[in-house]
């Protein structure tokens, strides 16, 4: 069974990852290096660093006092470990996009600070440029046969509505 301590020990996996991602990035503008950077790839860095900063001083911190009141019974709503696994949940929603903007910046830096679609734009194919875009024209006698089935349809339900009110008049 999942206990607080299982949470403490997540918690403390997931700071340590981030505290320490949040360190290489930050090294990284601050390196000799940085002034060839581009500008809104040193923006995507630091809005990724921040972010993770704000995760890690704020929810990191509600989840470690959850995680005290759990093992100490603090509060006077007693917190459970299905509260703690709900709270969990919700912060690692923001800890997986802390992570996949790490990565974007990563994907960048392995390709000399260029995004990656610019360079697959230009390796692509062009492909079959004779090819016909004209819509499929479809039959004119299925178009014929169901427009003229939908005309008798309506005329008969056109019929029976008049037969209909000829009888409640005459009531």
């Amino acid at each position: 069974m999942v206990s607080a301590s299982h949470y403490r020990d997540l918690l403390q996996q997931e700071c340590a990852a981030i505290g320490g991602l949040c360190d290489q990035w930050q090294a990284i503008l601050n390196d000799r290096d940085a002034a060839a950077i581009p500008d809104d790839v040193c923006g995507k860095i630091q809005i990724a660093v921040g972010q993770a900063q704000l995760l890690m001083k704020k929810k990191f911190e509600q989840f470690r006092g959850l995680i005290a009141a759990s093992e100490n019974g603090e509060l006077e709503r007693r917190v459970t470990v299905e509260d703690l696994q709900g709270f969990w949940e919700l912060v690692y929603i923001q800890v997986s996009d802390i992570h996949s903007k790490f990565q974007e910046v990563q994907k960048l830096k392995e390709n000399n600070w260029e995004p990656a679609s610019m360079q697959e734009n230009l390796r692509r194919p062009l492909g079959n440029l004779n090819k016909s875009t004209a819509p499929r024209q479809k039959s004119l006698v299925v178009n014929k046969d169901f427009t003229a089935q939908a005309r008798q349809r309506l005329a008969q339900a056109k019929a029976l509505a008049r037969k209909r009110m000829e009888e409640q008049v005459c009531q």
